[in-house]
């Protein structure tokens, strides 16, 4: 039984060439992973302030505010509002 061995080479161009193509397809993935990296801190600093405005909406409202876990009926937060309303501290609560 005979062996044939089949030797591929590639010129130099052609790697040249291939190695630009691959080079370039990296860089267009790096360019896009940098645009959504950016994407998620703007999304984070948005939720950020989100959380911020809401947090004073919460502690300044001049209603009785309570969040209560839906499923265990426990006190997950409540306002200065209703504490000062019901004569309760924040530690009585929880």
């Amino acid at each position: 039984m005979e062996e044939f061995v089949v030797e591929v080479t590639m010129s130099d161009t052609n790697i040249d060439h291939q190695l630009r193509l691959e080079n370039k397809e990296l860089n267009k993935q790096i360019a896009l992973q940098e645009v959504k990296l950016l994407e998620k801190e703007k999304a984070g600093e948005a939720l950020q302030t989100s959380e911020k405005r809401y947090r004073r909406l919460f502690e300044s409202a001049k209603d009785g505010i309570l969040i209560l876990d839906a499923d265990t009926g426990k006190v997950v937060d409540v306002n200065p509002f209703l504490l000062q309303l019901l004569g309760y501290s924040y530690d009585a609560l929880y």
